[in-house]
């Protein structure tokens, strides 16, 4: 079964392209079936927009919203925009075909899904008691003691969130602490990876803001920047994102990013964030005390009114998600080497390696660029399905990010240079 599920997984796109056309070539649609279908699909729209903002996927069990109802409300809102898209065909056979790639297909993937969260969530087995998978209940189930939060690490994905992102002011950080220098340099993978300083030739950058543009699939997703600056003694980096257009519409995106570091050094001081995504509102700050050795993680849930304080030891020095971007830059990435390096994101600190894979000429709407192909890669027991990511870094002393790439279960998403504005 467990092999089954992983060939449903990477066939349901490519199936899901077969079906469509076949959709289009047995569909009898009628206008009187047509806005039948559309209403389904908005109801199943709605209920999709809605989940949306309630899951931090592996961060925490969501059982709230849609959630608190039914156990799997985003597949239940596609299903109803499959049975809308059914309707509105008027063909048995579509919908035969629909019915047999959901047992096929979809049904074997969601086993899986919730054999996962049974294994990494202590509360799930007690949840999934209580909540249907598909048959929405009347009242709503309160999670009570049962919500299990699993070990807090980076992921590539969030490793991504901190990258392409678009434009705004960023929310006010804490004061920053003194870091320590790391040691001299280390390259290659190693069970400790240090964070290295950045060489001679590094030259940021300084007061410029990159401006990308976001894409999922062939459809454009929003915007984003990054922009490193000095801030008296310190390096600021401030990056934002905002989903935009279609995609806009169906899942909320403002999201804005400050980190402060050493220049010399590239240790991380201080790392701030304030999200919105979907309903979800929540603010963070990491603070990272190198007295003391310790990330001090402070988060507040603006819509449950819930603090979070965690305290998890580092090394001497390390980089966050957002400085690590640039931090990547700062590396000789020399074809067909691997770079390892500290990141905290406030939980337990991971080594991120970096594959340096080739060197490609790229065109953007910015201009084109000589660049540097690298590959960003956390440890495997972080991430269930671990994307795979590509950053493409512009071949000079700068090293700015010109292209970021994600390729994930739902697709691909790019994040495209497409200008440079000065201060």
């Amino acid at each position: 079964m467990a092999s089954w599920s992983r060939i449903a997984t990477r066939s349901r796109v490519p199936l899901g392209f077969l079906f469509a056309a076949g959709y289009l070539w047995l569909a009898k649609p009628s206008w009187p079936l047509i806005g039948a279908g559309a209403a389904v699909v908005a109801a199943g729209v709605a209920v999709r927009a809605g989940a949306s903002g309630h899951i931090r996927k592996n961060a925490e069990l969501a059982t709230t919203g849609p959630y608190a109802y039914v156990r799997n409300p985003l597949y239940l809102g596609s299903i109803l925009i499959a049975i809308g898209f059914i309707v509105a065909a008027r063909s048995w056979w579509i919908g035969l075909g629909a019915l047999l790639m959901f047992l096929a297909i979809y049904l074997p993937v969601i086993q899986a899904e919730e054999d996962y969260l049974r294994s990494a969530f202590a509360g799930y087995a007690e949840y999934a008691k209580h909540v249907s998978r598909f048959l929405p209940r009347l009242t709503a189930w309160r999670a009570g003691s049962a919500l299990i939060k699993p070990r807090p690490t980076l992921t590539a994905i969030i490793l991504l969130a901190g990258t392409a992102l678009p434009q705004g002011k960023p929310a006010p950080a804490a004061p920053p602490q003194k870091s320590t220098p790391p040691p001299a340099a280390v390259a290659t993978a190693v069970k400790t990876p240090i964070l290295a300083p950045p060489g001679p030739t590094y030259r940021p950058s300084l007061d410029q803001t990159l401006v990308y543009a976001g894409q999922w699939r062939v459809f454009p997703a929003g915007t984003g920047t990054l922009k490193i600056e000095q801030a008296g003694k310190e390096l600021r980096v401030l990056g934002s994102a905002d989903a935009s257009g279609a995609i806009g519409l169906l899942y909320h995106v403002h999201d804005r990013f400050e980190s402060f570091l050493d220049p010399a050094s590239f240790c991380s001081h201080n790392t701030s964030r304030s999200m919105e995504e979907g309903f979800r509102r929540v603010n963070m700050n990491i603070t990272f005390d190198y007295q003391r050795g310790k990330a001090i993680l402070d988060q507040k849930n603006l819509k449950k009114n819930e603090t979070r304080h965690t305290e998890n030891e580092i090394p001497n020095c390390v980089t966050d998600v957002i400085s690590g971007i640039y931090y990547a830059g700062t590396l000789p990435l020399e074809a067909g080497k691997t770079y390892s390096f500290p990141v905290n994101d406030g939980g337990k600190t991971v080594a991120v390696e970096l594959h340096v894979e080739a060197r490609e000429q790229i065109k953007t709407p910015a201009g084109t660029f000589k660049t540097i192909r690298v590959q960003p890669d956390a440890p495997r027991e972080v991430f269930k399905d671990k994307p795979k990511m590509w950053i493409w870094y512009s071949d000079d002393a700068a090293r700015i990010p010109v292209q970021i790439r994600v390729r994930m279960a739902w697709g691909m998403m790019t994040f495209t240079l497409s200008r440079v504005d000065k201060k």
